[in-house]
């Protein structure tokens, strides 16, 4: 590391100049003093020009639009996604309907579970697949999840010593509108969301 050196002009007849360590094999700028950049005259005052702009070397390595879309979604990754929305939803339909025995508000965790699945297939395919693909992608999570959501519930009211069939359950717990609402509504937010 090389020591600042005395000004080389009389005090008082221009700006000091002093030598700064560059590092030249990095591609750094040279030194900014008078003397040794010839385009400016001694005590010129005024901006340095780089040589070239900051982004030419980022624009080499930047990768192009159509790479980074096939390397960030994918159908796979669509798909993986949407079953990770789901099962957000599944597990906060699982405390409610399972946990409290609360089955009002399960219509507003299916509209959200939709909303969920939709969102995360539309950021896993991320313009890998058309819009009607993505919808039925996350259409078929959604009621695949909301099924299963709703089977699992049935089955643990029979481990507990409930003795009602399927249907019976659904119509005497729920009641059949509203399951048939919670499938229609998330279904529906899941196809606007996956858009």
């Amino acid at each position: 590391m090389s020591q600042p050196t005395e000004p080389t002009e009389p005090p008082g007849s221009g700006p000091p100049s002093i030598d700064l360590p560059v590092d030249e094999a990095a591609g750094g700028p040279g030194p900014t003093t008078a003397s040794t950049n010839p385009a400016r005259e001694p005590g010129e005052v005024g901006r340095r020009r780089l040589e070239r702009p900051p982004s030419a070397r980022l624009a080499a390595t930047a990768p192009s639009a159509e790479v980074v879309a096939t390397s960030v979604g994918s159908p796979g990754r669509a798909v993986a996604m949407g079953i990770v929305g789901a099962a957000i939803g599944v597990v906060v339909f699982l405390i409610l309907a399972i946990g409290f025995s609360y089955s009002a508000g399960l219509v507003v965790v299916a509209v959200f579970m939709g909303r969920f699945v939709g969102l995360f297939v539309r950021a896993g395919a991320a313009g890998t697949l058309s819009s009607p693909a993505r919808t039925l992608v996350a259409i078929v999570i959604f009621l695949v999840a909301l099924a299963a959501a709703v089977v699992v519930t049935w089955l643990w009211a029979g481990a507990e010593g409930g003795d009602l069939g399927f249907g019976e359950y659904l119509n005497e717990v729920y009641g059949v509108p509203i399951v048939a609402l919670e499938f229609m509504l998330g279904t529906l937010m899941a196809w606007w969301s996956a858009r």
